[in-house]
């Protein structure tokens, strides 16, 4: 019996970087994991994406420019994209995040558990950075060995709540959750109350805390 398990996002980063080298191309580290953050884990769909880059770049570094101009994103990094809109207080980016997603005919239920797993990982780190922890220990007790990345992005996001604002964008996730899962409530409308929702937690919470 053979496990045949998928790559970790490093060990995906350096099979791209060895294919743009093959193209006469430059790629760093870097930029590699964030093509990998943004396109996903299926290593096909990366040497495409390397080979658009590179016939783009022509014999040069792939920048991160021509990354974020070019790179298809995944669902993930879609979402991903708009909790950093609402984190970082954009609630006009966060709304046309929101409609570059529906307009890619993502389904509502789908985007809102990318959504809500972006707050479960800065919940987390809160919650253990508060017990005096290290976030490394996260690794350990949580499905992150491999996608340690995930865990800095949300200690980075994490900074800017309390962890009972954290608690409060959570309880509105679940009520979001069981609206579009029950109801016939429209997708679109309940995803955009709940952004303005958050908006607002996070809003208070910086007020509160100054």
């Amino acid at each position: 019996v053979f496990e045949l398990s998928r790559k970790t996002p490093k060990e995906l980063a350096k099979l791209i970087i060895s294919k743009a080298s093959k193209e006469n191309c430059i790629l760093s580290e870097a930029n590699a994991m964030k093509i990998v953050t943004y396109n996903g884990n299926d290593l096909q769909s990366l040497q495409n994406e390397v080979e658009k880059l590179c016939a783009f770049t022509v014999e040069g570094e792939i920048t991160q420019e021509t990354i974020d101009m070019l790179v298809t994103k995944n669902l993930e990094a879609k979402v991903f994209a708009l909790s950093d809109a609402v984190v970082t207080g954009d609630i006009t980016k966060a709304m046309a995040q929101l409609d570059v997603l529906m307009f890619s005919r993502e389904e509502p239920i789908a985007v809102l558990a990318v959504l809500s797993n972006a707050y479960v990982d800065m919940y987390r780190v809160k919650a253990t950075q508060e017990s005096g922890e290290s976030t490394s220990a996260l690794a350990e007790k949580f499905p992150y060995k491999g996608k340690e990345f995930v865990i800095s992005k949300a200690e980075r996001n994490a900074r800017k709540l309390t962890l009972n604002a954290l608690r409060r964008c959570l309880d509105e996730l679940v009520e979001a959750d069981l609206r579009l899962k029950s109801t016939r409530a429209d997708g679109r409308i309940v995803l955009e109350e709940l952004i303005s929702k958050l908006f607002l937690i996070h809003n208070q919470d910086d007020y509160e805390n100054r």
